[in-house]
């Protein structure tokens, strides 16, 4: 790493200045610790995760006048710690590529690089230079065919390293966009409640073309289904309706009296709220593909909706345009003989 610097107990003001002289890598260990009371600190994280990047604070000149100043904070960051997304908010957990490590046991072979070759790093180091400078125009640009199995901003995160794995050639691509997808796969958030039942909602209205679904019947269709834990969500009683609207009331759908074909004006739901919150709340569902043996469903006229209901569909995200790639610093080359390349 070029200008290493080791600090402890740094404080904001002293890091963001450090960052604005020397543009370093910030590697932080015990981030779990270290952050935890340290607010600005994570402001600082977070606001660095764009190019551009600044934090703003008044200083006093040589006439003893105040003025505003900006730092730029933006460029790599490492953290390490024990359990992060216990202590780090989601928008910073959200920045960065995370990957879960595991406790060594006693037969893991690990090699230690204590007593490492300083020049093994220096050739290293002159290659990678060799690497960026023959593909500077490439890394420039960015690179637009990103997974779609990763929303916007996990495609941030790993655009600039698919556009190294692209440089290497199709089969270091194609190692990249499988660890890209599984790590965050691994690592994603758990669902809030809202968004489950939302999801569970589409679900079981799948095929459903009533203008109106009364409440109970709608909580009726969570309650029964067999994979849903609807029947037992609050402490082992069933979702109520009161809950239910308070859940939905976050996409701004509310239950009103609705007027069915029976003639009967229950309190319920309009259908087409749902699908207005399914469009912008929820990834959108892919077509299962059609297996080889005809499947024949055995349809019970008398009870559609509960066949409905027990129908499963595979979903894929629908992603947003990409933002801009990070700008690539100028080097200056050292040439190497061929054989170092």
């Amino acid at each position: 790493m070029p200008r290493p610097l080791e600090a402890a107990n740094i404080t904001i003001a002293g890091l963001f200045r450090i960052i604005e002289l020397f543009r370093p890598i910030l590697l932080i260990d015990e981030a779990d610790t270290f952050l935890e009371a340290r607010s600005e600190m994570t402001g600082l994280l977070n606001k660095g995760y764009e190019a551009g990047g600044v934090v703003i604070r008044v200083e006093t000149d040589k006439n003893n006048a105040h003025e505003p100043r900006t730092f730029h904070v933006f460029g790599p960051k490492a953290l390490a710690g024990i359990a992060l997304q216990r202590h780090l908010a989601d928008a910073t957990m959200s920045r960065g590529i995370q990957i879960p490590l595991k406790r060594k046991t006693r037969a893991d072979q690990v090699k230690r690089l204590r007593a490492a070759d300083p020049q093994v790093f220096g050739e290293l180091r002159s290659k990678i230079l060799r690497f960026v400078m023959d593909h500077r125009e490439i890394l420039a640009q960015g690179w637009d065919e990103l997974p779609e199995q990763l929303d916007d901003r996990q495609q941030d995160n790993w655009e600039p390293l698919l556009a190294i794995a692209h440089c290497m050639g199709d089969e270091w691509y194609r190692k990249a966009i499988e660890a890209a997808v599984t790590l965050c796969a691994e690592t994603a958030p758990p669902k809030s409640a809202s968004n489950q039942l939302l999801e569970d909602i589409r679900e079981v209205l799948g095929g459903c073309r009533d203008r109106y679904i009364p409440t109970a019947e709608l909580l009726e269709l969570l309650h029964d289904h067999p994979d849903m834990d609807w029947c037992r969500y609050n402490h082992g009683q069933a979702l109520t309706s009161r809950q239910l609207a308070k859940y939905l009331g976050a996409y701004s759908i509310k239950p009103k009296t609705v007027r069915m074909k029976d003639g009967s004006t229950p309190k319920g739901y309009e259908v087409r709220q749902f699908e207005e919150a399914f469009n912008r709340y929820l990834p959108e569902i892919v077509p299962e593909a059609e297996s080889e043996e005809p499947y024949v469903e055995s349809v019970n006229a008398e009870k559609p909706a509960a066949l409905d209901a027990l129908r499963t569909k595979k979903m894929a995200l629908q992603l947003p345009p990409r933002q801009d790639f990070w700008p690539v610093p100028t080097f200056q080359a050292k040439e190497l003989a061929p054989g170092q390349r």
